[in-house]
This record gives structure tokens, C-alpha cells and sequence, in this order.
């Protein structure tokens, strides 16, 4: 199981499940944490025709920015992922991290060369993202 932490509502500070066990306030402000959260596993999907994963991880990136159209509210950093393909290569091809909460931001220019379609592309500037690291 994954480890479940909780974060200091006024300093932001993380605890873990060990940490808020033994108090349950904030080693550095001393505010009442709130009950641990579990990470949550989300699948994020891709099409190889239209994204060329295959190429980008090709190069050893691990640090990847991904689409969050559905979920927004429930998606954390810190939530665990996989990563499926879809079409004739079907099937999961890697596991990671949320390093970042969803929020709305262009693509990182670098992975934009790796998506076949420029309306694709626009959709990150208007819906929320998140970065992953595989």
C-alpha cells in the first residue's frame, strides 16, 4: 500500500503516516493536521498516433506533462499513475508520480514536437495538466 501523508494547512509542510501518528500537529507550525490522505492511482491514456510516446521516452525523458481532462478536484501531487497506450500496441508501459497539482499551462515545449496534431496541442492551454514522473 502507499504510503498516506497529511500537509500542514497554513505552512504546507508534508507528514508522513508515521510522523502524524506520533502527533498530529505540524513539526514546524505546530497547526492540527488534517487525517492522512491515501494516494490515489489514475490511469492516463495516449494514442501513438496521434502522441509518439514511444519516441519521446526513446530519448530517456521521464519528466512528462499529461492532459487532465476528467478529475481535476480528485488528481494530487503525489497520486501514482500508469501509463496506457492504446491501439495495435495496446496495453501499460510505464508507472509513476503526480509531481504537480492540475492546473492550466501550455505544453512544455519540448514534448510539443512529439504531438502529430497542433489541435492537440491547444487543448493544454485549456484544460488543466499535470507534470509526471516516470
Amino acid at each position: 500500500m502507499f504510503d498516506a501523508v497529511s500537509e500542514c494547512r497554513k505552512c504546507g509542510k508534508v507528514v508522513s503516516f508515521e510522523q502524524y501518528e506520533r502527533s498530529k500537529f505540524c513539526p514546524d507550525c505546530g497547526t492540527f493536521l488534517p487525517n492522512p490522505r491515501q494516494p490515489k492511482c489514475w490511469v492516463f491514456q495516449f494514442n501513438p498516433i496521434t502522441y509518439r510516446w514511444f519516441d519521446w521516452v526513446g530519448e530517456k525523458r521521464n519528466i512528462e506533462q499529461w492532459l487532465a481532462s476528467q478529475h481535476t478536484r480528485q488528481i494530487h501531487k503525489k497520486d501514482k499513475v500508469a501509463i496506457w497506450a492504446s491501439g495495435d500496441k495496446a496495453g501499460f508501459y510505464a508507472i509513476g508520480e503526480i509531481e504537480t497539482n492540475p492546473s492550466k499551462k501550455p505544453i512544455n515545449q519540448e514534448q510539443e514536437k512529439y504531438w502529430t496534431k497542433s489541435t492537440d496541442v491547444c487543448k493544454f492551454q485549456e484544460k488543466s495538466s499535470v507534470i509526471i514522473n516516470m
